[in-house]
């Protein structure tokens, strides 16, 4: 979808088994990044990306995660 209304070139794909190279060099040259989730907890857990550094995640698939949910009370 993003391709309709990107420059296709400021647009890359990632997962696990998608060769790329570092994603910190990803981050500045590309506008979009659509990548799995494990890609992304990996490149923060290894400090290669700070949260900081990304303007907007959107999340797809969200039925899929587990959350806590604690009292407050």
């Amino acid at each position: 979808m993003f391709r309709r209304f990107l420059d296709t070139d400021s647009i890359i794909g990632l997962s696990s088994e998608t060769p790329h190279g570092p994603l910190n060099n990803i981050l500045e040259e590309k506008s979009v990044i659509v990548m799995t989730a494990g890609v992304l907890m990996n490149a923060i857990e290894n400090k290669i990306v700070k949260i900081s550094d990304i303007g907007l995640i959107v999340f797809d698939e969200c039925h899929d995660c587990k959350v806590r949910i604690s009292n407050a009370n």
